[in-house]
């Protein structure tokens, strides 16, 4: 288990970042793919009231968000959230 400060050691790392942000790129129109986890990269997903931090969306360098299809959903649960970016970031090119 990791303990630090988040910005500090984001800034420090050297890896792409993905943030989930309700003002990102679609997940699913983007023009650039997502970086792979498998070969490096950083996700992060704030929590659904607050999201990410001032400080931690400095250091986003890939800002996606999940597009409401049906829209009527507020908000999607972040660990719904995570686990879709995660596996978008797991597939192969």
């Amino acid at each position: 288990m990791l303990y630090a400060d988040l910005p500090s050691h984001l800034a420090s790392c050297g890896l792409p970042v993905v943030g989930a942000l309700l003002d990102g790129q679609n997940l699913w129109g983007s023009p650039s793919p997502l970086p792979s986890l498998s070969s490096g990269s950083v996700l992060v997903v704030g929590n659904e009231g607050r999201g990410l931090t001032p400080q931690v969306r400095e250091c986003v360098t890939h800002p996606v968000t999940i597009p409401n299809l049906s829209g009527t959903a507020e908000s999607l649960k972040a660990v719904v959230a995570c686990a879709i970016l995660m596996a978008q970031m797991l597939q192969k090119p």
